[in-house]
């Protein structure tokens, strides 16, 4: 089914977050929390966004699929009941899917972003995250779940502040 972008949980954050900036009356101290939803499944995003990736000439990572004998039950079970040994070609598809969602929540985010410059530039500081990363078949387990591996625990955390240097990179 076609998607509109008022159809995404996203862009309704986003209106809400630049209508606050925008509506301010004041030059008070405020904190803006734009919590989004996306990228979760099932990586609801505009049309324009799925056509522009094609994850057709993706290889799959090392590890993809990666027996869990000797892993933790709790790995096992979350790989019984959200794997089932989907295939490489199916899974490129999902990940379309992912990317097309992370573009459409990039662009969210950028609104958001566009509006703190215009309308609450003085003294503001924006700070980016997330919650997890996503195993995107590594090991043969996707999404996030009760394990620690490289693919999920790395998160972005940008900090953007007036009078602070940019382009840092701290690992």
């Amino acid at each position: 089914a076609e998607v509109d972008a008022a159809d995404v949980w996203g862009h309704r954050v986003a209106n809400r977050a630049v209508d606050f900036l925008k509506c301010r009356k004041t030059k008070d101290p405020f904190l803006l929390v734009a919590s989004f939803d996306e990228p979760h499944g099932p990586y609801r995003a505009p049309a324009p966004f799925h056509e522009a990736f094609d994850t057709s000439s993706l290889e799959p990572p090392p590890n993809f699929g990666a027996p869990l004998p000797d892993k933790p039950r709790l790995q096992q079970i979350h790989r019984e009941h959200g794997w089932r040994d989907t295939p490489w070609e199916a899974f490129r598809e999902k990940l379309r899917r992912l990317y097309a969602c992370n573009a459409a929540i990039d662009r969210e985010i950028g609104r958001v972003i566009h509006a703190v410059e215009a309308f609450a530039p003085e003294e503001t500081t924006i700070l980016y995250t997330s919650d997890h990363g996503d195993m995107q078949g590594a090991h043969g387990l996707s999404s996030k779940g009760p394990m620690m591996y490289e693919e999920i625990i790395h998160v972005p955390f940008i900090v953007k502040s007036p009078g602070c240097a940019t382009g840092q990179v701290t690992q």
